[in-house]
């Protein structure tokens, strides 16, 4: 006689079967519900049933279009994976989950823009000799001395009030 599927079983097989179908490493979902991967495959080759994994891909496809979308659902799962972990307390499966949602986390504000790494580069445009150039011009071409003293006073960069692009 057949052995009864121990995921079958399982207390938890409901949670078991839903990291099964949102693509959860089978190492991770036998070390966090204290099972054998092989159970874990078995079960989901044998009885997970194809109509709720049809169903789950197709509400996290119709969910998760962009790729943010999809990070901020991985971070969802991630985030069930170490609570269940502490739940459970299996401390490296509550360290290697952490790792990854701290890696989702900033490839997440790398998406949104909250975490900028490009270098930011400052430019002080009038100390260029285009521009030292195009003074000196000006100040050339006025020939009145009050002016031109008025004028160079008015170019000084201080006065000037630049702001940098944005």
């Amino acid at each position: 006689m057949a052995r009864a599927c121990t995921i079958c079983e399982h207390s938890e097989r409901d949670s078991i079967d839903a990291a099964l179908v949102c693509g959860e490493p089978m190492n991770v979902i036998a070390k966090l519900y204290g099972v054998g991967k092989d159970a874990v495959r078995r079960h989901r080759v044998r009885h997970l049933s194809p109509a709720l994994a049809a169903m789950q891909g197709e509400r996290t496809r119709a969910v998760a279009k962009t790729t943010l979308e999809r990070m901020e659902v991985q971070y969802g799962i991630l985030a069930d994976v170490v609570q269940a972990a502490r739940d459970g307390g299996q401390s490296k499966t509550i360290i290697d989950a952490s790792r990854e949602l701290r890696q989702t986390a900033e490839l997440l504000a790398k998406i949104t823009g909250e975490l900028n790494e490009r270098p930011q580069i400052a430019v002080n445009v009038l100390s260029s000799p285009e521009i030292q150039q195009a003074i000196a011009t000006v100040l050339e071409v006025t020939p009145e001395p009050e002016r031109r003293q008025r004028l160079a006073a008015l170019l000084q960069p201080e006065r000037l009030q630049l702001e940098a692009p944005r």
